[in-house]
C-alpha cells in the first residue's frame, strides 16, 4: 500500500516537472516569435523607406525626359515650319507659271474656234445651197413617183377585185358542198334518233332488227364522216380546174348556181366530154338520195317509193337499210363522177390535198393527245380516296378539309383519310361540277382519240 502511495506522488512529481519544463518551453517560444515579428516590422519599414526614395528619384527623372521631349518636338516643329515655308514659296511660283500658261493657252484656244467657225460657216452655206437644189430635184421626182402609184393602185385595186370575185366564187361552191355533206349527216342523225325510239317500243326480235339498221347507219356515217374531206376537195379541185386548165376545159363567170332546195353545183364549163354536165348530174342524184328517207311530223320514219322499182311493201327495217345503202352508194358514185369530171390535173390536186389532210390529221392526232393528256393530270384532284372513283356529290370534312362522295363519307364518323373527328360536312357543289367536265371532256378526248388514230 504505501509502496503504491509512493509511486502515485512519484508519478505526481514527475508530471508537474513536464508541466514546467513545457511551459518553460512555450515561454521561451513565444519570446522568440515576438522578436522575429519586430524584426521583420523593422525589416519592413526599411524597405518602405527605401522604395519611397527609389518612387521620389523615378518622378524627378520622369519629369526631366517629358522637358527634354518637349524641347526636342518644338525643335522638330520650327525645322518642319521651315520646310513648309520653303515648298509653300515653290508652289506659288508654280501657280504663277500655270497661271500664264493657261491665259496663253485661252487666246490660242478662241482664235483657233474663230478660224474654224468661219470655216463651218463658209461650209455650211455650201452645203445649203447644193441642199436647195437637190430638194427642187426630189420634189420632181417624188411628183413622177405619185403619178406612177396612181396608175399602179388603179390596176392593183382591179386585180384585187377581180381576185376577191373568184375567191368569192370558189367559197360559194366549198360552201354549197359543205352544206350537202352536213345536210347527210343530219339526215343519218335523225335515223339514230328514230331507231332509238323504235329500239324502246319493240320486242326481242325487232330490237336485234333495229340493232343491225344501227350498225349500217354507223358504218353510213363513218363513211360521211370521211368524205367530208372529199367533198370539199371536190368544191376546191373544180375551182381550181377552172383557174388551171381553163384552155382545156373552158372557164365559166357564172360561179356557182343555186337550186331549190339551197344547195348549188360548180358552174365550170365542160369540154367536148361532157365532164361538167355529167358532175351536176351526179350532184343531182346525191340531192334525190338525201330526200330519199323522210320524217312525219309524229318523228316517225316513212320510207318514199322508189319510182324505178316495182314490187312488195317493204318492213321498216329493209325500207332504211336499203335506203342506207342507197346513200353510200350514190355518194361512192358522186366521187367517182368528179374524179372524171376533174381529169388528171384535178387528180394531182387531190394528191397534194391528201398530203395536207394527212397533215392535219397528224397534228389534230397530236394535239388531242396533248389535250388528254393536260385533262388526265387533273384526275387526283377529282379522285375520291375511298372508291378510287370520280366524286359524286362530294362533301368537304370540316376542319380537316377531306374531299369524299356523299355516299363515301358515313355521317358522324371521323375522317376516312387521316382519322380526325369531324365536327359537320359541307356540300362542295363547285367541285362536283368540275368532276362531271372532267369526267365529260375526257371521255370526249378519248373517244375523239381513237377515232383519229383509225
Amino acid at each position: 500500500m504505501e509502496n503504491t502511495i509512493a509511486r502515485a506522488l512519484a508519478a505526481t512529481e514527475v508530471q508537474k516537472a513536464d508541466g514546467n519544463a513545457a511551459l518553460q518551453s512555450a515561454r521561451a517560444e513565444a519570446a522568440a516569435k515576438a522578436k522575429l515579428e519586430a524584426d521583420a516590422k523593422a525589416d519592413a519599414a526599411a524597405r518602405a523607406a527605401v522604395i519611397a526614395e527609389k518612387i521620389r528619384r523615378e518622378g524627378e527623372a520622369a519629369g526631366l525626359r517629358a522637358e527634354v521631349e518637349a524641347a526636342a518636338a518644338a525643335a522638330e516643329f520650327e525645322a518642319q515650319a521651315k520646310d513648309a515655308s520653303s515648298s509653300l514659296q515653290a508652289a506659288h511660283k508654280t501657280i504663277r507659271r500655270l497661271e500664264e500658261a493657261v491665259s496663253s493657252a485661252q487666246a490660242s484656244h478662241a482664235q483657233a474656234l474663230r478660224q474654224d467657225r468661219e470655216g463651218f460657216e463658209r461650209e455650211l452655206a455650201s452645203a445649203l445651197d447644193g441642199f436647195d437644189c437637190e430638194l427642187a430635184a426630189a420634189a420632181a421626182a417624188a411628183a413622177a413617183v405619185a403619178a406612177s402609184a396612181t396608175v399602179a393602185q388603179g390596176v392593183l385595186s382591179k386585180s384585187l377585185e377581180d381576185a376577191h370575185s373568184r375567191g368569192a366564187a370558189a367559197d360559194k361552191e366549198r360552201f354549197t358542198a359543205q352544206a350537202m355533206v352536213d345536210a347527210l349527216e343530219k339526215k343519218c342523225r335523225q335515223l339514230e334518233k328514230v331507231i332509238e325510239d323504235l329500239k324502246d317500243g319493240t320486242g326481242a326480235a325487232e330490237e336485234m332488227a333495229v340493232t343491225a339498221v344501227r350498225k349500217t347507219l354507223g358504218k353510213a356515217l363513218e363513211d360521211s364522216t370521211a368524205t367530208r374531206d372529199q367533198i370539199e376537195a371536190v368544191g376546191e379541185k373544180i375551182v381550181s380546174l377552172r383557174l388551171e386548165v381553163a384552155p382545156g376545159m373552158g372557164e365559166s363567170e357564172g360561179g356557182s348556181g343555186e337550186d331549190g332546195n339551197g344547195s348549188g353545183s360548180g358552174g365550170s364549163g365542160g369540154g367536148s366530154d361532157g365532164a361538167g354536165a355529167e358532175y351536176a348530174a351526179a350532184m343531182a342524184e346525191w340531192r334525190d338520195a338525201m330526200d330519199f328517207i323522210s320524217f312525219s311530223k309524229s318523228n316517225r320514219f316513212a320510207v318514199k317509193a322508189d319510182p324505178n322499182e316495182d314490187g312488195e311493201p317493204k318492213t321498216v327495217e329493209e325500207a332504211v337499210v336499203e335506203a342506207v345503202g342507197q346513200i353510200v352508194w350514190r355518194f361512192t358514185r358522186l366521187d367517182k363522177l368528179a374524179r372524171a369530171a376533174a381529169g388528171v390535173a384535178v387528180v394531182a390536186i387531190a394528191a397534194r390535198a391528201s398530203v395536207c389532210v394527212t397533215e392535219k390529221e397528224r397534228e389534230l392526232e397530236m394535239s388531242v393527245k396533248k389535250l388528254t393528256r393536260a385533262e388526265e393530270a387533273v384526275e387526283s384532284a377529282v379522285t375520291c380516296m375511298a372508291c378510287m372513283g370520280v366524286f359524286k356529290q362530294p362533301v368537304t370534312c370540316v376542319p380537316c378539309g377531306h374531299t369524299y362522295c356523299g355516299e363515301c363519307y358515313v355521317r358522324g364518323g371521323d375522317c376516312p383519310e387521316c382519322g380526325a373527328d369531324v365536327e359537320h360536312v359541307v356540300e362542295a357543289t363547285l367541285l362536283e361540277s368540275v368532276a362531271s367536265k372532267y369526267e365529260y371532256k375526257l371521255t370526249t378526248l378519248r373517244s375523239l382519240a381513237r377515232l383519229v388514230a383509225s
